[in-house]
């Protein structure tokens, strides 16, 4: 180890050791970190000293708003309120509310501002009342938390792929096949969405988020199982997608711009009549056509439908059925489940948070399970593992969240209701 690593190491250590001492410049340089992460260029519209200068201030305004302002929003200890206002949660608020205000000002008005002792005041006294709000805001309980093993073991698995997606993105060519991708990263994604409202007590939310990543999951599956011509059917079908919604001239010339042109409306047209003459030809409803006419585009989904009667018309339901789950008619009960949320009723707003937590993370253990088993079959037949360590470490990720969720279906009565 060379001269300046070792002092470059030391000074590390020793700020690290003042930092220990004092929690709160502890607590307040990981909070800027990631600020500074979040945020990136524009951290250099707010001055790290300003909003540490902020702190002190913001502190004595909250307590003022307690003790002297004779709030009657405020339902919980005073002294409780205060004792969990962490610096983190001061800092953040201090960062959005100054950048919120200033942070379109030239340098010169922005300097003018946080020298001005009104507008310190003002800032003060906004973030004490928003902090003091948030904290005594009665929210629903969650049912677990973003450190539970279970969130952990899916979201760890979901993250490692995310960032192996984005490594491959940048390594390689790949085209075509970036289409499935693409798919890939959007299905970790909602996966992730999911994981972030269960511990947020949102269980509802997070089930009829998990019905999008179903669908992706079937998606998924069809590619897998009848590779590029799928692909490029559904790739090719996205085209109907402008003519699902409003495409009056109107809207084009606001959306388009500069590019909006006679080819726009002639394509347009095009497409209409394509839709018009498809639909009435397989005999079924122009939405239906465009969400799923790709299928009919597959050669083995026609052959299958002329064995299944049933599954003559294009929908969602046909989607998971072509998909061919091993575990099928679990996977339908949880869907229909999930379908009952898409409407409010006095059943699902009645319906307690471990019980919807329980359901919802039966169903979204095997979606995980099954589309990282995709992906790592994708990445395996294509050759696209950045190198076989993290090949390894996919695989090893994937055995704990087997094992993580055998544990829970033998424990699983810990969620009901006691």
């Amino acid at each position: 180890m060379n001269v300046d690593k070792k002092a470059q190491m030391k000074k590390q250590f020793e700020e690290l050791e003042r930092m220990v001492k004092d929690p709160d410049a502890m607590s307040f340089n990981i909070q800027w970190k990631k600020l500074v992460r979040q945020h990136g260029c524009k951290t250099s519209k707010v001055k790290q000293s300003f909003v540490k200068s902020m702190i002190k201030p913001v502190r004595k305004m909250m307590h003022w708003h307690l003790y002297n302002n004779n709030n009657t929003d405020i339902a919980l200890e005073p002294s409780f309120l205060l004792e969990v206002a962490s610096i983190e949660t001061i800092v953040d608020a201090i960062f959005h509310y100054h950048l919120f205000y200033s942070g379109d000002l030239s340098d010169t008005e922005r300097k003018k501002n946080i020298e001005e002792s009104d507008y310190k005041r003002r800032l003060a006294s906004v973030v004490a009342q928003t902090i003091l709000l948030r904290i005594n805001h009665m929210e629903k309980q969650p049912a677990t938390s973003e450190l539970s093993p279970e969130i952990v073991a899916c979201r760890e698995l979901c993250d490692a792929i995310i960032y192996h997606i984005h490594v491959i993105a940048v390594r390689d060519e790949i085209y075509p096949t970036a289409g499935i991708l693409e798919v890939f990263h959007s299905a970790f994604f909602a996966a992730k969405g999911v994981l972030k409202l269960l511990t947020a007590g949102q269980g509802i939310e997070a089930f009829l988020l998990w019905r999008n990543l179903h669908e992706q999951e079937c998606i998924l599956s069809v590619f897998m199982q009848y590779g590029e011509s799928a692909l490029q059917a559904y790739m090719k079908q996205q085209e109907f997608m402008k003519v699902e919604f409003d495409d009056s001239e109107e809207r084009l010339r606001r959306e388009l711009g500069h590019k909006f042109n006679d080819e726009t409306l002639k394509d347009i047209e095009f497409l209409r009549k394509v839709l018009n003459t498809e639909s009435k030809k397989h005999g079924v409803s122009k939405r239906s056509y465009i969400n799923y006419g790709w299928l009919l585009k597959i050669e083995g989904f026609v052959k299958w439908c002329g064995e299944d009667k049933k599954s003559r018309d294009v929908s969602f339901t046909t989607l998971q059925r072509f998909a061919k789950f091993p575990n099928y008619k679990e996977k339908r009960d949880f869907y229909l489940y999930a379908c009952k949320f898409t409407h409010p009723t006095f059943h699902s707003m009645r319906v307690s948070e471990k019980e919807i937590y329980k359901t919802c993370i039966f169903a979204l253990y095997p979606s995980i399970k099954n589309i990282a088993y995709m992906f790592q079959a994708f990445c395996s037949t294509h050759r696209l593992f950045k190198d076989e360590n993290y090949k390894s470490y996919l695989e090893q990720l994937s055995i704990n969240l087997n094992t993580t969720y055998e544990f829970l279906g033998e424990k699983h009565s810990v969620f009901e209701e006691k």
